[in-house]
């Protein structure tokens, strides 16, 4: 008697899984890291129109706004600055308002290469309003933030 050749449903059946499996895991990792990467790009080009519209304010009003909004109301911008998920860009100034640090808080670290070149700065000390720690600390909690100080 001859054997059939080819292959069980239950092979293909496994073989179907296998590959579905895979191209799920696959499909998570390559579709998500892009779009993070975008929306820390855009962080990262907002924080530097931010930075400029301070400065604009600076020079026209001698001080530093005390909260985002002072850019709105001096109409140097038409809203308060937000990022692509609509939180607030962290914003702190000093009691004299004659320096700023403004951040914010990147998904993707890795894939950002500015990371390592932003200030670093801690605002939450004594003399700052609303400050916060903008220093790339791994682990224990922190979180990774672009940042810069005026």
């Amino acid at each position: 008697m001859k054997k059939p050749s080819g292959f069980t449903l239950i092979e293909l059946l496994v073989v179907i899984a296998i590959i579905g499996i895979l191209a799920a895991v696959l499909f998570v990792a390559i579709g998500t890291s892009p779009q993070r990467e975008s929306r820390d790009a855009r962080r990262v080009a907002d924080i530097d129109r931010i930075r400029l519209a301070l400065t604009l304010h600076q020079r026209e009003k001698g001080e530093y706004p005390t909260t985002l909004q002072g850019l709105v109301d001096s109409k140097i911008v038409s809203n308060v600055p937000m990022d692509s998920q609509g939180t607030a860009y962290l914003y702190a100034t000093n009691s004299d308002q004659s320096a700023f640090h403004v951040g914010a808080e990147i998904e993707n670290p890795v894939a950002l290469n500015n990371l390592s070149n932003d200030s670093d700065f801690n605002s939450q000390g004594a003399g700052w309003t609303n400050g916060f720690d903008g220093r790339d600390l791994s682990g224990g909690g922190a979180k990774n933030v672009y940042d810069v100080t005026m």
